[in-house]
């Protein structure tokens, strides 16, 4: 009997635990933030605005301030803070024009550009370039060796005599042709979207046959056939592999068929290897099947990947000069929306005010120090990219530059994907090698090292860094539930939540001490 009440006193003890503890949670604080989270989710279609919108503000106060700490207190007025925001607004403004016009627009045209090739080809083909050039070349030179090897000389007489002999040339003639039109001014290459009808009508312009004789006369650059070869060319390839064989063999017999000939001969050559490679090496098999379904699901889509990059390159503008327009009026206005913020506090929301304004005050400037330091290194990325991709012989420099500076906003996992990109365009531009795709990505690691050892360390210290392992899984979780935004606000916010909240340490700079979460 009393062991019985005993078990029940227990019980209800343990209940009563239980229920104070439900009691003792901060239920007001949290639904407090749970309302803020909410407003955010809410406000996700307008993201980008109010990011660039912060940003600006946050860019343009940090100048005032700047300013304003070298004047005297007494000569501190309300207009003069309002003429410095003027001053260091056309400052902001100035800078985006010009870095716009010397990067983002040759970017965009650049973009297009690629947009237009990858429209003409499909995936399969340009993966059948990259084996080409990669273990193709690998598995010629050791079945063939040099153009003075026995072998060589057996393979490329063995090729004039197949009923294939021009097979090489024909299937490689769009990439060259596609080569040609990238490498002309943008103001021409944007015109076509790479189709034959625009094709057609591109090469017959008087700016295409200006810049194709250039180069022809050019010792350095390697055009085998005159401008009216090409023509010819280009008509009969539209008519199939015949006509075109036909028209190489006139050529080869017009103007010396040796250079033609070593061409066709390789370009079979290295296509054939690569393919039995791939499709019946061990190795190859292997690999054909464990990329097929990353294949057909990620790769088969960079057409649709690039025409959101460039549609992103037309939008954005607009969202741009939106978010200028609000910063304006928000930075002109500051000291009178200050205080009428902080009226807040005399109101009946004053325990909200002070929950949640303190907070987000301290999120706000983490934000704003993360994302001057993501644009300052981003910045310095693009400067260093641009000489080192033309000095290299990278056609896309421009577009490059830009993902070399969009994929230093996001911390480690944006190396990586700046890694894969420029070594993937490469291989598949017109000229692409291997030996090209090594340089760059060369180029890649080195702006990185100097941006990440260098250049970040003098902006935020060490306060910043985070560990690769966990930034990267925190950006692998961010971007798989917010997407874009989740690599770039991850490690911040992550940042904040374990200084700030777990740690309560403070962060230099921003909170040099202790800041109170209760």
């Amino acid at each position: 009997m009393g062991e019985t009440q005993g078990q029940s006193v227990n019980a209800e003890a343990t209940e009563a635990g239980g229920l104070r503890f439900l009691q003792d949670l901060p239920w007001e604080r949290m639904t407090t933030w749970a309302v803020v989270l909410l407003v955010l989710y809410l406000l996700r279609g307008f993201f980008f605005i109010l990011v660039a919108t912060f940003l600006m503000c946050y860019f343009i106060r940090q100048a005032v301030n700047l300013v304003l700490r070298r004047v005297p207190a007494s000569a501190r007025t309300a207009w003069l803070e309002r003429l410095v925001t003027m001053l260091a607004f056309v400052v902001l403004l100035g800078g985006l024009v010009v870095f716009m016009a010397l990067l983002i627009s040759p970017a965009v045209e650049q973009g297009r550009m690629i947009l237009a090739r990858v429209e003409s080809t499909t995936a399969q083909e340009e993966f059948e370039r990259i084996l080409q050039r990669t273990i193709g070349r690998y598995l010629f030179f050791r079945r063939y060796g040099t153009a003075k090897d026995p072998r060589y000389q057996e393979g490329l007489a063995a090729n004039a005599e197949s009923p294939t002999r021009w097979e090489g040339l024909y299937l490689g003639f769009p990439v060259f042709r596609a080569g040609l039109l990238d490498r002309l001014d943008t103001t021409v290459a944007h015109r076509t979207k790479y189709d034959d009808r625009r094709i057609a009508e591109l090469i017959g312009e008087p700016e295409f046959r200006t810049s194709y004789e250039r180069w022809h006369r050019n010792p350095m650059q390697i055009l085998p056939f005159s401008y009216q070869d090409f023509l010819a060319l280009n008509e009969a390839y539209a008519k199939g592999p015949d006509a075109f064989g036909k028209e190489l063999t006139r050529q080869s017999e017009s103007f010396g068929s040796e250079p033609l000939e070593r061409a066709s001969f390789e370009a079979n050559a290295t296509r054939r290897l690569a393919l039995d490679w791939w499709s019946n090496d061990p190795l190859g098999v292997s690999l054909h099947q464990n990329l097929d379904e990353v294949w057909k699901g990620r790769l088969a889509n960079l057409g649709d990947t690039l025409r959101q990059f460039v549609r992103l390159g037309l939008v954005v503008p607009v969202q741009i000069a939106i978010s200028l327009i609000l910063s304006l009026l928000i930075t002109f206005d500051a000291p009178n929306i200050s205080r009428k913020l902080q009226a807040l506090r005399e109101t009946r929301i004053r325990k909200y005010y002070d929950e949640v304004a303190p907070a987000l005050v301290v999120f706000a400037k983490l934000i704003g120090k993360a994302f001057e330091t993501q644009l300052v290194i981003g910045v310095v990325g693009a400067v260093l990219a641009l000489p080192a991709f033309w000095l290299i012989g990278i056609d896309s420099k421009y577009f490059l530059s830009a993902i070399v500076f969009v994929t230093n906003l996001i911390p480690v996992l944006g190396g990586i994907i700046c890694s894969v990109i420029v070594t993937l365009m490469a291989l598949l531009q017109p000229n692409g090698s291997v030996g090209l795709a090594i340089a760059g990505l060369l180029v890649v690691m080195v702006i990185h090292a100097i941006t990440g050892f260098l250049v970040a360390p003098r902006i935020v210290g060490q306060w910043f860094h985070l560990h690769p392992v966990l930034a990267l899984v925190i950006l692998l979780i961010g971007e798989y539930f917010f997407g874009i935004w989740g690599l770039l606000l991850g490690v911040p916010l992550a940042v904040y939540v374990l200084r700030i909240l777990v740690l309560n340490v403070g962060i230099p700079g921003i909170t040099d001490t202790k800041f109170s979460t209760g």
